[in-house]
């Protein structure tokens, strides 16, 4: 079975029960605005991720430059400041994950099973290298290593001076996953990702080497669709404890340095987390949005009113919670109350990758190509 039309059942199947389970989107709640939010600017970069699922997501490098891609191989550049077009190329080939980069890299992933490498200064070619399967995510560059994972199964530990292979790690498959792989987290020379087995590995990042795997949700029931425990969302790493969520599974604190549990609690969740001071914020698989304690896992609040938006995974903006949905609204919430405080719109089209915040600013790529940039108004 294609792992898109895996996603889509696993996404309109509530609980794998049937479709009787399929809920409509809840109706928008009529909100009081609390909060001041600018749109800084907002551009076109293209056909967006089109009909595809694909969490497609901006990359700003150290010089205040924004890259995006399209499905369809357009690859931009723009100015952080003012979202003015720096640079285009077009490739050759659909693109499936991206974009990320470093060492003055722009990098993406196609469906082809390439990763093409782009200067970041003008979008010249620097390299491509093949992989067995098609693309979904990419890391960062870090250390001159960047981390690439294909459809297949296996990691790719790639020279980011020239494309070359310096290791690589084979997972095996079960027999369905989601349509969707969470980036690596790569820091402190080590890459810890989250498999489709529902286990969370660390790959030392200058050879591959396993330092330890640890089953964050086993897999149960009796189809193969019961047993989806896929950590395709976004991780957390905070001092020393890596922060997960699995699909049909559970939210975890893990200690990095030895793989042990610290805390876990029966949560789904497809979208990831993000973490800020003593709090944990997560997107469930019906939309609900919960804020944990970090030291615990105990429920602080949980907002229910947004339930099968589709919503994103939560990042959280100076004192606001924000998440986009389908339809492409912005929702900001009071992160110690859950209680909404504004409502803008970003993209007709929907948004599917979490927003990315960038200093005093939010991005938001829409699944229709726009572009756009935020910020809370001042006081």
């Amino acid at each position: 079975m294609p792992r898109w039309l895996v996603f889509l059942l696993a996404a309109l199947l509530a609980a794998c029960g049937g479709t009787d389970n399929v809920h409509p989107p809840s109706p928008l709640p009529d909100i009081q605005t609390r909060l001041g939010v600018h749109k800084d600017w907002a551009v076109d970069t293209g056909d967006g991720s089109g009909e595809y699922f694909l969490r497609l997501h901006p990359y700003v490098d150290d010089d205040g430059r924004v890259f995006v891609t399209d499905h369809a191989g357009q690859v931009t550049a723009w100015r952080l400041r003012d979202g003015h077009r720096l640079w285009r190329v077009r490739l050759e080939q659909p693109v499936s994950g991206g974009v990320n980069g470093g060492d003055g890299l722009v990098v993406v992933g196609s469906e082809e099973g390439e990763v093409i490498a782009l200067s970041a200064a003008d979008g010249q070619p620097r390299w491509r290298h093949a992989v067995s399967s098609q693309v979904f995510a990419i890391s960062p560059v870090v250390e001159g290593v960047l981390v690439v994972r294909s459809g297949d199964g296996n990691i790719y530990g790639l020279s980011a001076a020239d494309g070359r292979q310096l290791w690589k790690y084979s997972v095996p498959e079960p027999a369905l996953s989601l349509h969707t792989q969470s980036v690596p987290l790569v820091a402190r020379g080590v890459a810890l990702i989250g498999l489709d087995n529902g286990h969370l590995l660390m790959l030392a990042l200058k050879d591959g080497t396993p330092l330890w795997e640890k089953t964050v949700a086993p897999a149960r029931g009796r189809t193969e669709l019961d047993r989806m425990v896929d950590i395709d969302g976004r991780l957390a790493l905070v001092g020393d404890t890596v922060y997960v969520a699995t699909f049909q599974g559970k939210v975890a604190a893990i200690d990095a340095r030895r793989g042990r549990v610290q805390w876990s609690r029966e949560l789904s969740s497809v979208n990831g987390l993000d973490v800020a001071g003593d709090q944990l914020f997560v997107t469930d698989e019906d939309s609900a949005v919960w804020a944990l304690d970090r030291a615990s896992g105990s429920t602080l609040w949980k907002q229910e009113a947004l339930k099968y938006r589709w919503l994103t995974a939560p990042v959280v903006v100076e004192k606001a919670v924000l998440v986009a949905d389908y339809a492409g609204y912005l929702h900001w919430m009071d992160r110690e109350t859950g209680a909404f405080l504004a409502r803008t719109r970003a993209d007709r089209a929907g948004v599917i990758a979490a927003p990315r915040r960038v200093g005093g600013h939010v991005l938001v790529l829409g699944r229709g190509g726009q572009l756009s940039s935020w910020r809370l108004a001042s006081d």
